[in-house]
């Protein structure tokens, strides 16, 4: 199996190659929250702060949706982060981001009882206390898989540079950057990103 995962998904797919080795025969990791020190926008940390119970009864009450001008106008200033060009976010992005939170029952409560989740993680991390991040690191030497790390060169959430540290531990890892991209890089240069994944998997050099 080879499995091309991004951000959260890219770490979840770190765990598994490690957990289950024999499953997946390479791996592509972009942009990867491998050494996090805190959530990266402002936005996930103030939901991170708001206690679970108080967001499930907003939710299940619908309260949100009169406030969805200002559920799209904070949605709108977190894309800014992820990408180069502010400029290309387009309403209808933002209107179809925010649809499910706003639409449908249960996605605002798991949204942000993930970001907890997240949150607590990365805090246990920093206080030596057992976490899944700290597991995932102490294995990336045994991560044998041939295994493709991209970067973006202008992800503002992530550095470039824990993409190097990340590459480094992994023995049988090769390195390339996404220019002129952020965070989300499958949108923000799908066609470097797909490029690169293609040499990779034909045996070409980066």
């Amino acid at each position: 199996m080879i499995i091309a995962a991004e951000s959260l998904g890219a770490l979840t797919a770190l765990a598994v190659a490690q957990a289950n080795p024999a499953w997946i025969d390479r791996l592509i990791l972009i942009n990867v929250p491998i050494f996090p020190q805190k959530l990266p926008s402002w936005g996930m940390r103030f939901v991170a702060a708001i206690p679970l119970p108080l967001i499930r009864w907003v939710d299940r009450q619908h309260l949100i949706r009169p406030f969805a001008p200002i559920v799209r106008w904070v949605t709108r200033q977190v894309r800014r982060e992820v990408v180069v060009d502010p400029a290309l976010i387009t309403d209808s992005e933002i209107y179809w981001l925010t649809y499910p939170y706003l639409n449908l029952p249960g996605t605002l409560s798991q949204f942000a009882a993930d970001l907890q989740l997240s949150a607590q993680e990365i805090q246990r991390s920093q206080q030596g206390q057992p976490n899944w991040i700290d597991r995932i690191q102490q294995n990336l030497e045994k991560t044998t898989q041939p295994t493709l790390v991209l970067w973006s060169d202008c992800d503002r959430w992530f550095p470039v540079e824990d993409g190097k540290k990340l590459c480094n531990r992994l023995p049988n890892a090769k390195f390339q950057i996404i220019p002129n991209c952020g965070h989300v890089a499958s949108s923000g240069n799908p066609v470097a990103v797909n490029a690169a994944i293609l040499r990779f998997l034909q045996g070409e050099s980066i």
